[in-house]
C-alpha cells in the first residue's frame, strides 16, 4: 500500500508537471504566458507548439495572455494555424525588439479575432490575419511591416493604429473600420488603404472619409473610394453622390484636385476649398480644380481657387451639367469653363480669375451669379442665356464691354448698362 501510495504522488506530480504548459483559466480560456512561450505546449503537445516563439495555436478556440510576450528579433510571437480563434490580449502587450525584418505580433488565417491590448516593435506587421478578422480595442504601433493587414470582410474597431513604417490600414475594399485613431507615419505608407470608414474614426488629424467621402488624407493617401488611386487627382468613376468632409489642398503644380469621369454624379464640396499651388505656377498639364464631367452631373457649395487653369473644366460633348453655389477664385484661366449643351451655372461668384469670369455653350443658362474683376469678359456665351447677374470690373474695367454674346434673357445689374448689352 505504501509503494502504490507512492506511485500515486509521483504520478500526480508528473500530470501537474505535464499540465503546467497547458494552463487554462477558470473560464476556459487557454493562457499564454512568456514562460509557457518558451516552454511550448500551450495546448498539451510539444509536437504541436515546440518550446520557444511563435506561440502554435492549433486548436481552435480562446486564448488569453496572462503577461507581455517578448519574442526576439525577426520572429512571429502568437501563430494561430486554426481558424474560429480569439486571442484576448487581456490589457498586456506583444513587444518586439525593434532589430531586423521578420515577424509578425499575431499571424493567422480566417476568422481569427485580436482584441484587447498592445503590439508594437515587431519586424513585420502588427497584425496579419485572413478573411473575416476582428482587431477591436487593440493599439498597434512602431512595427517596421502594416499595422493591420487582412483579408476579406474584416472590421477593426476601437483601435489605435499609428507610426507603423508601412501603411496603417491595409484591408480590402469591404472591410471596415470605426471609432478608430489612425496615424500615418513618414516613411511613405498611406493610413488606409481599401477599407471603408462607417464613422467615428480620424485620420491623420481630421474625419476618416466614409463612403463617396473625400478629404485630403485619402485624396493624398492611397485613394477614397474604388477606382481612385494614390494621390492627385480625386478620380470618380461610379455614378453616385460624393462629398468633400475637409479642405483640399494639392500642391504639385500640373495636378488637378478632381476628376469625374462618370454620369448621374453628384459633387458636393460641404462649404470646404480645394486649393491649387498658385495661379501661374505653370505645368505641362492642365491644372484644373475639378475637370472632366459627363451628364446629368452636379457640382456645388464650395470654393475653387489658385490652380493654374481653370476652377472648373467641362469637356465638350457633355450634357447636363450643374454648378450651383460655387465660388471660382484667383485661378490662371476662365474661372468656369462649362463645354456642356444645357447647362445651368447658378448662384456662383466668380472673381479674380486670369481669363474670361464664366464660359458657357449651347442650351445653358446663367442665373444670379456675381461676377467681378476677371482678367476677360464676365462671361463669353454661345447661345447661352443669362439674367439676374451681377457684373463689374471685368475685362480692364467697366469702361470696356463685359459680356461677350449670349442671350440676355431679362435685367442684369452691370457696371455700365451700355456694356452688358
Amino acid at each position: 500500500m505504501r509503494i502504490g501510495t507512492r506511485v500515486g504522488v509521483a504520478l500526480g506530480a508528473f500530470l501537474a508537471l505535464q499540465l503546467a504548459t497547458f494552463a487554462q483559466a477558470v473560464d476556459g480560456r487557454i493562457e499564454i504566458n512568456h514562460v509557457n512561450a518558451l516552454a511550448g505546449g500551450i495546448t498539451g503537445s510539444l509536437a504541436q507548439d515546440p518550446a520557444g516563439y511563435p506561440v502554435q495555436i492549433t486548436q481552435s478556440g480562446s486564448y488569453v495572455l496572462t503577461s507581455d510576450l517578448f519574442p526576439p528579433d525577426s520572429t512571429t510571437a502568437i501563430h494561430s494555424q486554426a481558424s474560429n480563434v480569439t486571442v484576448d490580449l487581456n490589457g498586456f502587450g506583444i513587444h518586439g525588439p525593434g532589430g531586423g525584418p521578420g515577424g509578425h505580433g499575431v499571424f493567422g488565417p480566417s476568422r481569427v479575432t485580436v482584441k484587447n491590448g498592445v503590439i508594437k516593435d515587431m519586424g513585420g506587421n502588427g497584425v496579419l490575419l485572413g478573411n473575416r478578422g476582428l482587431i477591436e480595442g487593440v493599439t498597434i504601433s512602431s512595427n517596421q511591416g502594416d499595422g493591420i493587414g487582412t483579408g476579406a470582410s474584416s472590421f477593426v474597431r476601437r483601435s489605435r493604429v499609428e507610426f507603423n513604417d508601412g501603411n496603417e490600414l491595409n484591408l480590402t475594399s469591404d472591410s471596415v473600420y470605426q471609432d478608430s485613431l489612425i496615424q500615418n507615419g513618414t516613411s511613405g505608407g498611406f493610413a488606409v488603404i481599401g477599407a471603408v470608414s462607417t464613422g467615428g474614426s480620424i485620420c491623420d488629424g481630421e474625419s476618416c472619409a466614409g463612403p463617396g467621402e473625400i478629404n485630403q488624407s485619402c485624396a493624398a493617401g492611397a485613394g477614397c473610394f474604388v477606382g481612385d488611386g494614390p494621390g492627385f487627382p480625386v478620380s470618380i468613376i461610379q455614378p453616385g453622390s460624393y462629398r468633400l468632409i475637409g479642405d483640399l489642398t494639392v500642391s504639385t503644380v500640373g495636378s488637378t484636385g478632381v476628376t469625374i469621369a462618370a454620369s448621374n454624379v453628384t459633387l458636393d464640396l460641404g462649404g470646404h476649398t480645394v486649393q491649387g499651388p498658385g495661379a501661374g505656377t505653370g505645368g505641362i498639364a492642365r491644372a484644373t480644380a475639378i475637370s472632366g464631367v459627363h451628364q446629368n452631373v452636379e457640382i456645388r457649395n464650395g470654393t475653387l481657387r489658385d490652380f493654374d487653369d481653370e476652377g472648373v473644366f467641362v469637356t465638350a460633348g457633355t450634357r447636363d451639367v450643374r454648378v450651383v453655389g460655387v465660388r471660382a477664385i484667383a485661378n490662371g484661366g476662365t474661372g468656369l469653363l462649362i463645354q456642356s449643351e444645357g447647362s445651368q451655372i447658378r448662384d456662383c461668384t466668380v472673381t479674380d480669375n486670369g481669363g474670361d469670369g464664366i464660359r458657357g455653350f449651347p442650351g445653358g443658362l446663367l442665373i444670379g451669379n456675381t461676377i467681378y474683376n476677371n482678367t476677360g469678359f464676365a462671361m463669353t456665351l454661345n447661345d447661352a442665356g443669362y439674367v439676374s447677374n451681377a457684373i463689374g470690373q471685368n475685362n480692364g474695367g467697366n469702361a470696356n464691354p463685359q459680356v461677350n454674346g449670349g442671350v440676355e434673357l431679362g435685367e442684369n445689374l452691370c457696371a455700365t448698362n451700355a456694356n452688358c448689352p
